[in-house]
């Protein structure tokens, strides 16, 4: 049950309610990109939303790497 001020925003199109079914959707929604599936490499196609955070997740790898290999001890 929504509120009567949610109500209100919907109507004048201040505020928008969507149904999904799963976390894809509601990135593709939020985001305007598309997911992206797996391929048969095991990646990602490029230029979609999973495959960025991906690559953004290995960049944080590396730079946690080399500070743990620079100092010998765990990035905090």
């Amino acid at each position: 049950v929504l509120n009567d001020e949610i109500i209100r925003a919907i109507k004048e199109g201040r505020f928008s309610v969507w149904t999904i079914e799963t976390v894809d959707e509601a990135i593709e929604i939020l985001t305007g990109m598309k997911p992206g599936k797996i391929g048969k490499n095991g990646q990602y196609s490029s230029g979609t939303f999973n495959r960025l955070v991906v690559d953004r997740l290995k960049k944080f790898y590396e730079i946690a790497s080399r500070t743990h290999n620079r100092t010998g001890k765990d990035a905090d």
